[in-house]
């Protein structure tokens, strides 16, 4: 389970920017999204946001190596089958994020003028205190 996590959140990730990067254009952008267990570690989640830490140092050394601009946006919890009864939501699942709210802030990053950078974007609901 810990190599699977790691082959997914972080290998995948420096192999697929590794592959597509190159044929990018110069005023590119690059999305990854992370979570806010790459900002601080969460209970239960260990290996978990040890991979999502690693792809937050990936990204911030990403940035000074190519011209693209790279953001993280990192989420806490999404209304995602990650919930379930082995896991449950300390919280009140109906206040969790939607996909649809992860996905229109990625809209609105490839949206954003060009002279703009924006390096990382936090989203929680309402009901998290991180």
């Amino acid at each position: 389970e810990i190599h699977n996590m790691i082959a997914t959140n972080i290998t995948a990730m420096i192999e697929f920017v590794k592959y597509f990067q190159p044929k990018m254009k110069r005023d590119g952008k690059i999305i990854l999204v992370s979570s806010v267990s790459g900002l601080r570690g969460q209970k239960k989640q260990t290996v978990y946001s040890a991979t999502k830490h690693a792809m937050q140092g990936f990204a911030d050394s990403l940035r000074q190596e190519i011209p693209q601009r790279v953001t993280t946006i990192c989420p806490g919890g999404i209304d995602t089958p990650l919930w379930n009864e082995s896991n449950p939501y300390p919280g009140d699942k109906s206040l969790l994020l939607k996909p649809e709210q992860v996905a229109k802030t990625i809209c609105d990053v490839i949206r954003s003028d060009d002279n703009v950078v924006i390096k990382n974007i936090t989203l929680h609901p309402k009901n998290e205190k991180h």
